[in-house]
């Protein structure tokens, strides 16, 4: 796959994570404030469930990305003292 490709992916990744995220949270407060008992415990376990995967996910674009960025940058230094 082409670097562009690849770092576009990852920006991608740096929009929609956060955004899937919150929609999440949403689901967090809705099984508080509308659910009791075992069914309320379920949907906070799904929810805090996927919001954990999608804030480590974002995590792991950013970091990615900043890698990337970092390695891009040193090679074309190389190059530039060649």
């Amino acid at each position: 796959m082409r670097q562009r490709t690849v770092t576009r992916i990852l920006i991608a990744g740096l929009i929609a994570f956060p955004i899937a995220a919150v929609y999440c949270l949403a689901g967090i407060v809705q099984a508080g404030s509308l659910f009791t008992g075992e069914r309320a415990q379920r949907n906070y376990e799904f929810w805090g469930s996927l919001f954990l995967v999608f804030a480590a996910a974002f995590v792991g674009c950013g970091v990615a990305l900043v890698i990337r960025k970092w390695r891009e940058e040193r090679a074309s230094r190389k190059q530039s003292a060649i």
